[in-house]
């Protein structure tokens, strides 16, 4: 299951191969999927709230999290 957690900071990747997520339901789906494919993933959250990421077992972005997903993501922590 997908984590949500907290870094003093939360680098953008400049990774061109990551997906970016705006919406709750595309949120809720990218997280779905990986989690169905068996990838262990985690959700972090800079501590200025200013940034949102998906990254892989190895640190890795694969996901930038914006818009309502990141309000939607905001309300829950």
């Amino acid at each position: 299951m997908s984590q949500v957690i907290r870094q003093p900071t939360a680098t953008l990747s400049n990774n061109p191969s990551h997906v970016e997520i705006s919406s709750i339901e595309g949120y809720k789906s990218f997280i779905k999927k990986q989690e169905s494919i068996g990838n262990n993933i985690l959700t972090r959250v800079s501590n200025d709230k200013t940034h949102i990421e998906v990254i892989d077992e190895s640190g890795a972005t694969i996901a930038i999290v914006m818009d309502d997903a990141m309000k939607y993501l905001l309300s829950c922590i």
